[in-house]
């Protein structure tokens, strides 16, 4: 199979009942662990292939797993999450059943599961995905 920069997910949409304040929780908390706002309009915005607009109903029976590249990001995570309208739905803590990975996880203001995760390098765990990576092949 050909190397797609170890990419899954080419977009993930979810649907949010109230885009400004989904704004103003994902734009901050995604740049915690290096993403940025890359478009933006009157009724969406997409933080590289994650992109979030507005309807009469949340997504729902969503979990979003992140990676990053250390234990202190996985805490700014957490801590970011709570301070833009997001609840705890697990501290930041080792989770011995995931082969040492140090994780957290939040819902954000809507209810939708995310979970930030940290893999510390020879982790009998499989290798994570890159996390929000666009793979783009040509069509010729």
């Amino acid at each position: 199979m050909k190397d797609r920069d170890a990419t899954l997910i080419a977009q993930l949409r979810l649907r949010v009942r109230d885009l400004d304040r989904a704004r103003a929780f994902y734009v901050p908390l995604l740049e915690t662990i290096g993403y940025t706002l890359t478009s933006t309009g009157e009724d969406f915005f997409c933080v590289h292939e994650l992109h979030v607009s507005a309807g009469a109903e949340a997504s729902a029976n969503v979990h979003l797993k992140f990676t990053c590249d250390n234990p202190a990001l996985v805490r700014i995570f957490h801590e970011t999450a709570l301070v833009h309208g997001g609840r705890c739905n697990g501290a930041p803590a080792c989770r011995p059943f995931r082969r040492k990975a140090f994780s957290a996880c939040v819902l954000d203001p809507d209810g939708i599961s995310l979970e930030v995760v940290y893999r510390p390098p020879g982790s009998a765990e499989k290798k994570a995905l890159k996390p929000l990576t666009l793979f783009q092949e040509s069509l010729h």
